[in-house]
């Protein structure tokens, strides 16, 4: 797991970092459901398209025999679809926060 591989001085601060972020931009914006819809646009986005997309990708460079890559190539081109929709998705919800759109998104 790589929280229990990575530094010490580098992941708690980060964390600590990030969750006093998400605290104080709470705290400091009047209308918390607008921060959630940062929060679940990133995090949504990164679970659904962006990470699955990318071990996909980077495990078969790492991992994958050249006879494995060409005989299942399919899922190599799924994830890089997937990944693209990713990226579609994520300016398609990043518009509709910025501009509020009612009913798309929360």
């Amino acid at each position: 797991m790589a929280y229990k591989s990575m530094s010490k001085l580098i992941y708690y601060p980060v964390v600590i970092l990030l969750y006093a972020s998400e605290v104080a931009l709470s705290i400091a914006i009047d209308d918390i459901g607008s921060v959630f819809a940062w929060i679940a646009l990133i995090a949504n986005t990164a679970l659904q398209y962006y990470l699955p997309s990318m071990f996909v990708i980077t495990g078969y460079k790492l991992f994958a025999s050249k006879e494995h890559v060409e005989e299942n190539k399919w899922w190599l081109n799924a994830a890089k679809i997937n990944l693209f929709i990713g990226f579609l998705f994520f300016w398609f919800f990043l518009a509709n926060v910025i501009l509020g759109i009612p009913g798309v998104v929360g």
